[in-house]
């Protein structure tokens, strides 16, 4: 069975090449916090657009896809370091996140840094890789504490490029929350 990518690699290229100027010039002219406000409003009015909502069970609150590796572009990173300045966490999650490989951890010890009693403590700020992993099942069945994340995500090709332009623009330059948490 062919994943999202492999069926619209084509019409992904294209919607990639079509924004990546665009998005380098405004990167260049705004800096990472404007680009990274514009980038969370096109994403989240791409999302209304699509009309996703009746596929999706995700809500604030729901928090079982917050226990992954989230990674970020240079720009973002920026971005959220200036966000994360006077915000608090667990800084002790993100201490034992960052003393072995992340991937190695349990269910529960990759859990969001940033996540106060099941909620994103920076929601309106919450990374693109947040915004957009939208599950088609119930909240329940996304639990992975029992190896077995059964959720099945929902795909924007606008959204996706997006997002993969961001990535292309900056680079190899990647980090990740839990890294960019450890900072502060």
């Amino acid at each position: 069975m062919k994943d999202f990518y492999q069926e619209n690699e084509m019409k992904l290229l294209k919607e990639i090449r079509k924004r990546l100027p665009a998005m380098r010039a405004f990167i260049d002219m705004h800096g990472a916090t404007e680009t990274m406000t514009q980038l969370y409003q096109a994403t989240d009015s791409a999302q209304e657009r699509a009309n996703i909502t009746f596929k999706t069970t995700c809500s604030e609150g729901c928090s079982f896809c917050c226990h992954e590796k989230i990674a970020l572009s240079q720009t973002e990173t920026k971005h959220l370091r200036e966000v994360l300045k006077d915000v608090k966490f667990n800084k002790q999650l993100v201490n034992r996140q960052n003393s072995r490989d992340f991937d190695t951890l349990k269910w529960v010890d990759k859990k969001c840094g940033l996540l106060k009693d099941g909620k994103c403590t920076i929601y309106k700020d919450r990374p693109l890789v947040c915004r957009t992993h939208n599950s088609s099942v119930e909240p329940i069945d996304c639990n992975a504490e029992d190896g077995d994340n059964g959720h099945r995500q929902v795909y924007i090709l606008e959204v996706q490029a997006m997002q993969l332009a961001l990535f292309i623009i900056d680079g190899d330059n990647k980090a990740f929350l839990h890294e960019i948490l450890k900072e502060n």
